[in-house]
């Protein structure tokens, strides 16, 4: 017992060194797995299993509802907002505007009106549209992209001063707005 206490003060190190290489390489090997060229679902963001699910209509099939540059972009994160001291989930994407700005059909559909917000619908996507004084009898009315929805506001809760805040719901799943927006604006 003697030997074996004097060994391992001397190479003790060593042992546990060799130990410890011996488990990192079996776990990597345990754990090794055939590359796939997807990747697998808890990777992939929320957009990205979406498309999986639901095939996207053509970016040019989207125009910018206001020429105003985005501010505040969409993100999976949350986001800190400084005029209220505290973070939150902002699933939309913010539009510098001006009160009395118009504010446009970003693609063809159907208008709701629910609670402060207009709603466009068209198949599985339904684009909320915060900060916007609609036009008088929208709700139910079939509009055509580019058509004229009301103005803007200047004001959206929680959110600030001078914005058009829009969300795009993908089968009742908040998704980023930017990609289906066309390269040049429309009107």
């Amino acid at each position: 017992m003697k030997k074996i206490r004097l060994f391992f003060h001397s190479a003790g190190h060593y042992v546990l060194a060799l130990f410890c290489g011996m488990v990192i390489l079996l776990s990597a090997v345990w754990t090794k797995q055939t590359p796939s060229p997807a990747a697998s679902p808890a990777q992939m963001n929320q957009s990205q299993r979406l498309s999986e699910i639901t095939p996207s209509p053509a970016p040019e099939l989207f125009q910018r509802p206001v020429g105003g540059p985005c501010i505040r972009p969409f993100l999976d994160d949350p986001v800190y907002f400084p005029e209220y001291k505290r973070y939150a989930f902002h699933p939309s994407a913010d539009f510098s505007v001006t009160e009395g700005e118009k504010i446009y059909a970003a693609f063809d559909g159907t208008l709701r009106l629910e609670d402060e917000a207009l709603y466009l619908e068209y198949d599985a996507f339904s684009l909320r549209y915060r900060g916007i004084t609609p036009e008088k009898s929208s709700d139910g009315k079939q509009v055509r992209k580019g058509a004229l929805l009301g103005t803007a506001t200047g004001f959206v809760p929680y959110e600030g001063q001078n914005i058009l805040c829009l969300t795009l719901y993908q089968n009742s799943t908040p998704v980023d707005i930017s990609p289906f927006f066309a390269a040049k604006k429309e009107r």
